[in-house]
C-alpha cells in the first residue's frame, strides 16, 4: 500500500512538473513571439521614417541648389554695382527695398527648407535605430540647413531695422548685404555638399 502511495505521489509530481514546464514554455514562447512582432513593427517604422527623411532631403537638395544658383547671380551683381546708383536701385520713396530690382530681383529667398521628417525621427529616437555614422551624417545635413535658414532670417530682419532705411548709411548697408549674401552662398554650397552626403546613405 505504501508503495502504491509512493507511485501515486511520483505520478502526481511528474504530472505537476510537466504541466509547470508546459506553462513556463508557453509563457516564454508567447514572450518570444511578442518580441519578434515588436521588432518587426519597429523595423517597419524605421524603414518608413528613413523613407520620409530621404524624400525630405531630396526636396531640400533641389531647393538648396536653386538658392545657390540664384544667390551666385546676386553676389556677382552686388560685386559690380556702381556706388553712385545705390539710391536709385534700393530706395522706393523713404523705404529701402531689397526686392524688385535688377540686383536682387526676387528678394532674399523663395525656398523653404523642411525638417518635419527629421523632427519626427528625433522624437522616435532614430539615432538608437541606425548606426552612429549614418545618424551623424543626417544630423550634420540638418544642422547646416538650420545655419542657412538662420542667415536668411538675419537678412530678412535687417530689412526691418531703422538704420537700413537711412539714406546716409546706404553704402554701409549695401556693404553688409554684399558680405551676408556671399556668406549665405557659401553656406548653401556647404549645404548641397552635406545633403549629397546624406542622400548617399540611401543608395
Amino acid at each position: 500500500m505504501l508503495e502504491n502511495f509512493k507511485k501515486i505521489r511520483f505520478s502526481n509530481f511528474k504530472r505537476f512538473l510537466s504541466e509547470s514546464l508546459l506553462i513556463v514554455f508557453s509563457v516564454l514562447f508567447a514572450l518570444f513571439i511578442n518580441q519578434c512582432q515588436n521588432e518587426a513593427q519597429e523595423e517597419k517604422r524605421t524603414v518608413s521614417i528613413l523613407k520620409n527623411i530621404k524624400s525630405e532631403l531630396e526636396n531640400n537638395r533641389k531647393s538648396a541648389q536653386r538658392l545657390v544658383d540664384y544667390h551666385t547671380k546676386v553676389v556677382k551683381k552686388l560685386e559690380t554695382i556702381n556706388s553712385d546708383s545705390l539710391e536709385s536701385i534700393f530706395f522706393r520713396g523713404p523705404r529701402f527695398v531689397i526686392w524688385d530690382n535688377d540686383i536682387i530681383p526676387r528678394g532674399i529667398s523663395q525656398e523653404i527648407f523642411k525638417n518635419i521628417a527629421w523632427q519626427t525621427a528625433e522624437q522616435e529616437d532614430i539615432a538608437s535605430r541606425i548606426n552612429f555614422n549614418k545618424a551623424q551624417v543626417l544630423f550634420e545635413a540638418y544642422s547646416q540647413q538650420n545655419t542657412v535658414s538662420a542667415t536668411i532670417d538675419a537678412l530678412s530682419k535687417m530689412m526691418t531695422q531703422r538704420e537700413t532705411h537711412r539714406r546716409e548709411l546706404i553704402k554701409e548697408t549695401v556693404a553688409v548685404i554684399q558680405q551676408t549674401f556671399a556668406e549665405l552662398r557659401a553656406q548653401e554650397k556647404a549645404l548641397v555638399y552635406r545633403l549629397d552626403d546624406a542622400l548617399q546613405l540611401f543608395k
